[in-house]
C-alpha cells in the first residue's frame, strides 16, 4: 500500500491557510494608508501560498477529492485578491 503524500492534517492546515487568506484583501481595504511594503507582502503571502497550493493539487493528483477543496479554496483566494488589486490600480510586479 502506498502512503499518501499528505496527511489529513496537512491538507486540512493549508486548508485554512487559504481560507485566512481569502479575508486578505478584505482587511487590506478595510485599512486606511497601507504602506506599499504592506501590500507587496501580502503579495508574496498570496503568491506562495497559491504555489503550495498548486503543488499540493500536483501530488495528490486530480482524482484525489481533497485536490478539489484545495483548487477551490485557492481559486477563491486568488480571484478576491486579485479583484482588490484591480480596484485599487496596483501593479505589484
Amino acid at each position: 500500500m502506498t502512503e499518501k503524500p499528505f496527511s489529513e492534517e496537512d491538507v486540512n492546515e493549508l486548508l485554512r491557510e487559504l481560507a485566512d487568506a481569502r479575508n486578505l484583501s478584505e482587511q487590506m481595504s478595510e485599512r486606511q494608508g497601507q504602506r506599499e511594503d504592506d501590500i507587496r507582502k501580502t503579495e508574496d503571502r498570496v503568491q506562495a501560498l497559491r504555489e503550495r497550493a498548486e503543488s499540493t493539487i500536483s501530488a495528490l493528483g486530480c482524482a484525489d477529492p481533497r485536490a478539489k477543496d484545495i483548487h477551490k479554496a485557492m481559486a477563491d483566494m486568488v480571484i478576491r485578491w486579485e479583484i482588490f488589486k484591480d480596484r485599487g490600480k496596483l501593479k505589484l510586479r
